[in-house]
């Protein structure tokens, strides 16, 4: 109840709105637009290897693509340390949903055989390279609905918790959900929107563990690292923060 009046203040906060154009809500040439509630701004050279970065091609690794120009591939600084996951693009089974194409870019050879797959997400700039300036968005309008979703959803308030995750839905073109009503499939669903929506904006591994919690997915399940093992979910605290403080309890697994 508390989350829910918190989320519908900022619901009524005047100048937020969601975009019609989700690839527009992440442009550098649109920075501070309506949809962003706190984001960490980032310029040229301000300095190095920014996260963006660290998903984007070399220009050699996708030089021989057809649709190169199409990739923000740069000579320095891109690292392609990482990959979107085949998880991803099945969450992302409808043809309609503007935020695919948005959120990750597949390298295309001549053959039409896939040389490999990249984030589209945090494009950065192009200039005479392309170099990774975008902002870090730590909350967006968009989220609110997501949360408040969420919120509902745990209230048993399920059919105004389809209406709220539908905002997100319709914007991105994909339409209202039409799924199963009952709570814990629409609490599944919400899960997945977060992920097709908030996919590299560092909340999927907070929400997995929430979700977890709640007892609506198995994280040991859904993660294939985590895959019949036995693990702490939570990091430890350091033992010179213990020293420090003895009212510390120790996270489980780690005593």
């Amino acid at each position: 109840e508390a989350a829910l009046t918190a989320l519908q203040q900022v619901e009524a906060t005047a100048g937020l709105s969601l975009l019609d154009n989700f690839a527009q809500v992440f442009a550098t040439t649109n920075r501070n637009n309506a949809e962003i509630i706190f984001s960490l701004h980032f310029k040229k050279d301000e300095r190095s290897d920014m996260y963006g970065s660290q998903l984007k091609p070399r220009d050699i690794f996708v030089q021989d693509a057809q649709n190169r120009n199409d990739i923000a591939a740069a000579k320095n600084g891109a690292r392609s340390q990482y990959m979107p996951s085949p998880r991803l693009e099945a969450v992302f089974s409808n043809p309609a949903d503007t935020r695919k194409n948005a959120s990750y870019i597949k390298a295309i050879g001549s053959n039409n055989q896939v040389i490999g797959v990249f984030d589209n997400k945090f494009r950065g700039t192009k200039d005479t390279d392309w170099f990774y300036d975008s902002d870090i968005i730590v909350y967006r309008f968009a989220e609110i609905f997501l949360m408040k979703a969420e919120a509902l959803a745990a209230l048993n308030r399920v059919p105004d918790a389809i209406t709220a995750l539908n905002k997100t839905r319709l914007r991105a073109g994909a339409g209202a959900y039409a799924g199963a009503t009952d709570k814990t499939t629409v609490e599944k669903e919400i899960l997945n929107e977060r992920f097709r929506e908030l996919w590299l904006e560092q909340k999927r591994w907070p929400d997995m563990l929430r979700f977890h919690a709640a007892g609506t997915i198995n994280v040991y399940n859904e993660v294939p690292n985590l895959n019949g093992k036995n693990v702490p979910l939570y990091f430890p605290i350091p033992k010179t923060q213990i020293d420090l403080n003895p009212n510390l309890v120790q996270t489980d697994g780690y005593q």
